[in-house]
């Protein structure tokens, strides 16, 4: 997958530089076993990515994004307060931050329907 092919199927992303979007690829296609997600691998792909690069967009232009621990964060200017709160109801028993964006919710369905394999404990 190449960064246009990415873009053509996120075009909100159309303004993310290629080599930024090349890097997430990168990143991503080392979590994928192609064999395992067959005909679902582009899309899968392509979700992990936006993501990605959701989550950091938020991080970057949100000083009070969370990372879904249930914890928040209050900020106070003068007599104002602000309490974010990063709890989300829709929250996995996982450690992971899948619920806070809808790609990463798409994707997390789509893996959790094509499966991780043999695990080893």
């Amino acid at each position: 997958m190449t960064p246009a092919d990415f873009k053509a199927r996120f075009p909100e992303f159309t303004s993310t530089s290629d080599p930024v979007v090349q890097l997430q690829l990168n990143d991503a296609v080392l979590e994928f076993d192609v064999d395992r997600w067959g005909g679902r691998y582009d899309r899968g792909l392509s979700l992990l990515v936006a993501h990605r690069l959701a989550l950091g967009v938020q991080q970057a232009s949100d000083p009070f994004f969370g990372t879904g621990s249930g914890s928040s964060t209050t900020k106070r200017v003068g007599s104002v307060s602000i309490t974010r709160s990063t709890t989300f109801s829709g929250k996995s028993d996982t450690k992971d931050d899948f619920d806070l964006t809808l790609y990463g919710q798409q994707y997390k369905a789509m893996r959790d329907e094509v499966g991780i394999g043999a695990v080893a404990v």
